[in-house]
């Protein structure tokens, strides 16, 4: 199959997921921010047409979402900080909180 003709219906796409790690500072400056690697170097980050980090820089960021029924309390979805960090699509890139649930993603909004 030939997706790069403009005639082809299709189109070949591919979803990869790093593992990274964190820097922290040394010596020099205590005030400086940690600093997120690629695990296996930064190929992959530079290849990217698009990057999107899920949480925060030193911990997770995760907080999860409880409801009561039945006098039950129950965990429902989970939140978490989710940014654009590279984008070659539209050039933009934008920082959110999103809710995660087993059916899909929500947009962290204070709309009841």
């Amino acid at each position: 199959m030939m997706s790069r003709k403009s005639s082809s219906s299709y189109t070949n796409t591919l979803i990869a997921v790093n593992k990274i790690r964190v820097d922290y500072p040394m010596g020099g400056n205590p005030y400086e921010r940690p600093k997120l690697r690629n695990k296996a170097g930064d190929a992959l980050y530079w290849d990217a047409t698009l990057v999107i980090t899920l949480g925060n820089i030193t911990n997770s960021g995760v907080s999860k979402l409880k409801a009561t029924k039945n006098k039950n309390e129950v965990e429902f979805a989970k939140r978490t900080k989710i940014s654009v960090d590279k984008n070659h699509i539209t050039d933009v890139t934008t920082t959110n909180k999103i809710i995660i649930t087993p059916y899909g993603f929500i947009e962290d909004t204070n709309q009841i």
